[in-house]
């Protein structure tokens, strides 16, 4: 049985993360292609006729075929400045923000030491977004979902990070029974790991929409009356969104 609620909840994680990483990525895209749309591309002046002409050496007209600077196009260059500004974090930068934004550290925590261990060959290992890809993705969320699990049983940690967040001592009918208290606390997790709120654009409410859902899924068919299920529900909401393009991009 043990397992079996595993796999489900596991599941829901998965696709809740899946859901917020299109949205994120879909909105990085868009802002983008607005950028590159605003690149003006000069025109060039020269017929086709004068550009391929070649006169005699020496008088001039050999330099027909290089067009001026000011006449070439600009397009591919900005395009090209816009596609190297956009990257992922490699394992290193992973993990330090991580730690950063969890208060955690593999360096004196064993479990999340051995979790960057076992998931080290799937973190990505340069900071290019087009090497990016699923195993990336799974090792980048088990390694999050480990800072997550043990940010939950350090109490030091846990009373710092959720501190006006969510209460863990609370059941989820106390806490997380109403749409406005799971609306405080998504909103308090964006505002302590994204650093962004639902004022910052529709994308981000589109995103704060998924992790409601997320929530609800969590919570389905699981003891209501239990502090353990609260914690479950934090460690499943830290994740997902720890491990999201909201962090790990560049």
């Amino acid at each position: 049985m043990k397992s079996k609620n595993n796999k489900a909840w596991s599941r829901r994680i998965t696709s809740g993360v899946s859901a917020i990483a299109i949205l994120l990525m879909f909105n990085q895209c868009v802002q983008e292609y607005e950028e590159v749309q605003e690149v003006e591309v000069a025109p060039i002046q020269m017929p086709n006729d004068s550009i391929h002409s070649v006169g005699d050496v020496g008088s001039g007209e050999e330099d027909a075929d290089i067009v001026p600077e000011e006449e070439k196009e600009t397009g591919a260059t900005e395009v090209a400045r816009t596609a190297a500004s956009v990257g992922v974090q490699n394992f290193e930068q992973i993990d330090a923000s991580f730690s950063a934004l969890t208060g955690m550290s593999r360096f004196n925590n064993n479990n999340i030491r051995d979790a960057y261990n076992a998931n080290f060959l799937g973190l990505p290992n340069n900071n290019s977004v087009k090497s990016f890809n699923a195993a990336n993705t799974m090792a980048v969320f088990k390694l999050a979902s480990t800072y997550c699990s043990e940010l939950s049983n350090n109490m030091t940690a846990r009373n710092s990070f959720y501190n006006g967040v969510l209460d863990l001592t609370r059941t989820p009918s106390q806490v997380l029974a109403t749409a406005a208290q799971k609306q405080a606390f998504i909103d308090g997790m964006m505002t302590r790991l994204w650093g962004a709120g639902v004022e910052e654009g529709n994308p981000m409410n589109q995103a704060r929409s998924e992790l409601l859902l997320l929530v609800d899924e969590l919570l389905a068919d699981e003891n209501m009356g239990s502090a353990n299920t609260t914690r479950i529900v934090s460690v499943g909401i830290c994740a997902a969104m720890l491990s999201s393009p909201q962090v790990i991009y560049l």
